[in-house]
């Protein structure tokens, strides 16, 4: 009896799995201090029988080897990793090729810093490879790298990549491209007609920061795929910035699937140097109905810089189902800035289909030829705006030379508008009270708020009320 009492004392000490009757059971609690003394992974990294990471010694490995990183892992316990230093899981010379599955466990405390390595995140170039379910606490990643691709969870990522189920929190900070799961992602396939990197079920409440391009999912791709349920709380900044996504450009697609962003919000505050959105900060791809770039999305964020919006800064391609009430900003000159769009169809088309926004715009600068809308602050080459409206007040500036509307600031040609409705009672001046030529019908909404919450009456007659839309609670529709 003794003997027995000292074997499973034994056994608990060492963080060994003991078998009692039918029960199976590892004593996960003391396994982080015990194998830091060397014992191997259980498990042969195949897919049926992956490496079984069970203490921060197991992790530390997987970046220190990389004749590992074609293999398959499980996450069996929540890590503390606080001190460990970690090498990123692969780099310029090899990239990690295999699976890693969290398990719903946890890695807390990362801390990571490079002023050498151009791919740089707990993963730092993957390529074919899968990474899923998996909370990441209180990291802190940071380069210095003035080329270099930053992630929280991925620094670059290549082809065919799936990042699903994740959770992150944290800081992380790049020079280049940086972002809050993923810094950057392409597709090396010249013809783009392959699906490449499919997010899905993401959360980033990490701030994020670059001097270039940040997002609080990604910084930059310009892939093909349809990514789905991202959502980010996180304040992001830099020059091009972007709640879910710094750069977003899915020209290189040349058929189905196209880059598509479908299902998405943003809560995070939003600071574009140059360019905003509350979803993306720069856009550009090839309008497409049947495959809009950014569908069924919101933004209540708060959106500031030069050319901003609630949804793109700068818009290029198809955007559909979506909504933004986060208030527009700027204290620049020259700007152009909207409620939705800071500069729509700038250098390629764009094209608008039931998205609205309720922000108001706010701009303070004192130099004047600025373009602030309710909706967009400027419209550039041809496109279109269908069954979408407006009701966030203008106060533009405080020069008499901004052009201010309660739609478009500024509308060049080329542009078709059906079916746009916005708020007649809403402020909208610069400093000579004057609001620039109006496009779409007004509606006085401070006399019939509930305008909005008829689904007879137009735009929203057009809405599909069955699957995308529903009536909120307040005056206007919200997304299932």
């Amino acid at each position: 009896m003794v003997r027995h009492l000292l074997l499973l004392t034994l056994l608990f000490a060492t963080g060994c799995t003991w078998i009692f009757g039918n029960i199976q059971r590892t004593n996960l609690s003391s396994s982080q201090d015990s194998c830091s003394t060397g014992p191997a992974m259980a498990g042969s990294g195949t897919a049926l029988d992956p490496f079984q990471v069970v203490c921060p010694t197991h992790f530390k490995s997987i970046g220190d080897s990389s004749n590992l990183w074609t293999s398959h892992f499980i996450l069996k316990n929540n890590l503390d990793l606080s001190g460990v230093p970690l090498s990123p899981i692969g780099n310029s010379t090899v990239m990690f090729a295999g699976t890693f599955d969290g398990g719903g466990y946890k890695l807390s405390n990362v801390s990571m810093s490079t002023s050498t390595l151009t791919h740089f995140g707990i993963f730092g170039r993957v390529q074919a490879a899968r990474i899923t379910n998996l909370v990441i606490e209180n990291i802190q990643i940071t380069s210095t790298v003035v080329s270099g691709y930053v992630g929280g969870l991925v620094g670059t990522g290549e082809d065919q990549v799936e990042i699903n189920s994740i959770t992150l929190s944290g800081s992380v900070q790049g020079q280049n491209r940086a972002g809050g799961i993923v810094g950057y992602h392409t597709d090396n396939n010249p013809s783009g007609t392959g699906t490449s990197l499919t997010l899905s079920n993401l959360d980033n409440y990490a701030t994020v920061s670059a001097t270039n391009s940040a997002g609080g999912i990604i910084g930059e791709t310009d892939s093909c795929g349809l990514s789905t349920g991202l959502r980010n709380f996180g304040n992001i900044n830099a020059n091009t910035a972007g709640g879910i996504a710094g750069n977003l450009y899915g020209e290189v697609c040349l058929s189905a699937p196209l880059l598509q962003i479908r299902g998405c919000s943003n809560a995070g505050t939003i600071t574009g140097t140059m360019n905003g959105g509350g979803v993306a900060g720069d856009t550009n791809a090839s309008p497409s109905v049947a495959f809009p770039l950014i569908s069924r999305c919101k933004n209540t964020g708060t959106v500031s810089g030069f050319q901003v919006g609630g949804i793109a800064g700068i818009a290029r391609g198809a955007f559909a189902d979506s909504w933004t009430s986060g208030t527009i900003g700027s204290t620049y000159a020259g700007i152009s800035i909207g409620g939705a769009f800071g500069i729509f169809s700038f250098g390629s088309a764009a094209e608008a289909r039931r998205v609205y926004s309720t922000g108001d715009v706010n701009a303070t600068d004192g130099s004047g030829f600025s373009n602030c809308g309710s909706y967009i602050g400027q419209t550039g080459f041809t496109g279109l705006v269908l069954d979408s409206f407006a009701s966030g007040s203008v106060t533009a500036c405080s020069s008499s030379t901004n052009r201010v509307g309660r739609f478009t600031g500024n509308s060049g040609g080329g542009f078709t508008y059906t079916n746009v409705y916005f708020n007649s009672a809403a402020t909208c001046n610069n400093s000579s009270g004057a609001c620039g030529t109006v496009v779409g019908t007004p509606i006085d909404l401070g006399v019939t708020p509930a305008y909005f919450n008829n689904v007879l009456n137009l735009p929203i007659s057009n809405w599909d009320f069955a699957t995308i839309w529903q009536i909120g609670p307040g005056n206007f529709p919200l997304l299932q």
